[in-house]
């Protein structure tokens, strides 16, 4: 078999081995991590811009409503994914404020 990316994909994501259509389960070693949310073509880099993932903690409404109260009230919103890395952002004062919902060891 032979792949061609059809862009650069960084160290540790995701490519398509195969095509996966709209709506179908995308698997990671014969594990289901999510839903396609768009077609996607073999070689293609698969993550957040075409596929939802089944991993969330589950509070997607909550966050997306807590958000939409905020959002007036400040000039903007970053999200790395990492508490640690936001965390060590606010010490340094790159942030000017961190909130997390459940956060958890």
């Amino acid at each position: 078999m032979t792949l061609v990316a059809s862009a650069d994909i960084g160290y540790g994501n995701k490519i398509a081995l195969r095509d996966i259509p709209k709506g179908a389960q995308v698997t990671k070693y014969g594990l289901s991590i999510g839903t396609a949310l768009a077609d996607i073509q073999a070689g293609d880099h698969v993550h957040i811009h075409n596929g939802e993932s089944h991993r969330g903690r589950g509070d997607k409404e909550l966050f997306l409503s807590e958000t939409k109260a905020l959002m007036p009230q400040v000039s903007g919103l970053r999200r790395t994914g990492s508490a640690c890395i936001d965390l060590a952002w606010v010490a340094a004062g790159r942030f000017d404020a961190y909130y997390e919902y459940n956060l958890q060891p």
